[in-house]
């Protein structure tokens, strides 16, 4: 009987693992995984903020291994791949064999060499769910929290700590928050939804040093305009990283930035594949799912290549106000057109193109026209060919004009 390996059970893990049940009946699924907890990473402050259980930050329901017959191995750390002989080994020294292999180990919070934070006690990750837990007991008795980054994930942590009712600083290099998702128009309303809860906001500053008390623990940040910021918890939100350490003693081929995949997310070697934060392509769920089937329906003998590598899509719905956004948040320079419309009820769409091709879109508010641009983009559309600017058009359109388009 043939047997997929599956290592790591987070989007895309289980989404690789459940499409292989249901692209092969009969084969055995191994599920390795070293956390205990199924769960979703972008709701889990919703569960730190008391808003969710454990139960309602699960993405499977209850019976859905037994359902498809997936054998998990919970709380079990790869830590070796031998390709030629195809196994996996773990930390205790179980050896696992497979047919083929799916990695999908995702990734962990980066820590900046900034001197003073390596050591202290009193700096937390926060980028699993034993992060969170780790970060609300700490949270509970220190009175001045600094949470470095304002991206999505230090987002998440500021809005999961609103409730202890502490003094939180955000503190960020960027000029906005999410400034990787948001130009500034669109990280506005976020910014005064924090202000008003009396979140503090630093921007366009880093941390210099951070200066230790006698314990070991931080107590004062020095900040790199030269001023000082209290500190009695930090929380590092400062970026990923690849999970590529289980990789180092393979021959399979990465970059800067993790495991190197094709178009059918197989590696440089046929029987492994890679799916989700270890391939650092897009670091966001629906790519981790996506690239996760794509690599099952490989597995099980079916070409269907994945050609959606669009970079930095994001889907925001902190204090209920939705916003998407994918590529890029403002253009790098003139030669790009950028359309912008803007509603009296707030809602606020953005368009970034050049020569034809979109490179990036905020929608916020009103989403409706979500659809029309994921179709632009996903179909590769050639936007000269449409005789109307991109934010007016309307489905008719795209219809109408599906053969001038050449892609619709």
């Amino acid at each position: 009987m043939k047997r997929y390996v599956v290592l790591g059970a987070s989007a895309a893990g289980i989404s690789g693992a459940d499409m292989l049940r249901k692209l092969d009946k009969e084969a055995e699924i191994l599920l390795i995984s070293e956390e205990t907890e199924i769960y979703s990473k972008c709701i889990m402050h919703y569960y730190m903020s008391g808003d969710k259980t454990k139960e309602q930050i699960s993405f499977i329901n209850k019976t859905f291994l037994k359902d498809n017959r997936i054998c998990w191995k919970k709380g079990k750390r790869a830590v070796k791949i031998n390709c030629t002989e195809k196994k996996v080994f773990l930390e205790d020294g179980e050896g696992v064999s497979y047919d083929k292999l799916l990695i999908a180990t995702g990734s962990r919070g980066y820590l900046p060499p900034v001197k003073g934070l390596d050591n202290a006690e009193n700096v937390c990750a926060f980028h699993t769910l034993g992060d969170c837990e780790i970060v609300l007991k700490k949270a509970c008795t220190a009175r001045n929290i600094v949470i470095l980054g304002a991206g999505l994930v230090g987002v998440d942590a500021a809005y999961g700590l609103l409730h202890l009712k502490k003094r939180i600083t955000m503190l960020d290099v960027n000029s906005h928050m999410m400034a990787v998702q948001l130009d500034q128009r669109a990280a506005d309303i976020y910014e005064k939804e924090f202000d008003k809860r009396g979140v503090h906001q630093i921007y366009n500053t880093g941390i210099k040093e951070a200066l230790k008390d006698d314990d070991g623990r931080i107590r004062e940040l020095i900040l790199t305009d030269g001023k000082t910021l209290p500190c009695d918890l930090l929380i590092i939100a400062a970026g990923t990283r690849a999970n590529t350490e289980l990789l180092e003693q393979t021959d399979l081929k990465r970059d800067q930035y993790g495991l190197l995949i094709n178009e059918y997310s197989q590696t440089s070697d046929r029987s492994v594949y890679g799916a989700g934060d270890i391939t650092g392509k897009n670091m966001v769920w629906p790519s981790a799912a996506k690239e996760a089937m794509t690599a099952a329906y490989h597995m099980t003998g079916t070409k269907f290549p994945m050609t959606d590598f669009f970079k930095g899509k994001a889907t925001i719905h902190t204090f209920n106000i939705p916003t998407m956004a994918y590529g890029l948040p403002k253009a790098p320079d003139d030669s790009y057109t950028v359309e912008i419309k803007e509603k009296e009820n707030g809602s606020y769409q953005k368009v970034i193109h050049k020569e034809g091709k979109i490179f990036g879109m905020i929608l916020q508010g009103d989403l409706y026209f979500a659809g029309i641009l994921n179709q632009l983009i996903s179909t590769k559309a050639d936007i000269r060919k449409l005789d109307k600017p991109v934010l007016e058009l309307e489905y008719g359109d795209l219809i109408g004009s599906s053969r001038e388009v050449g892609h619709i």
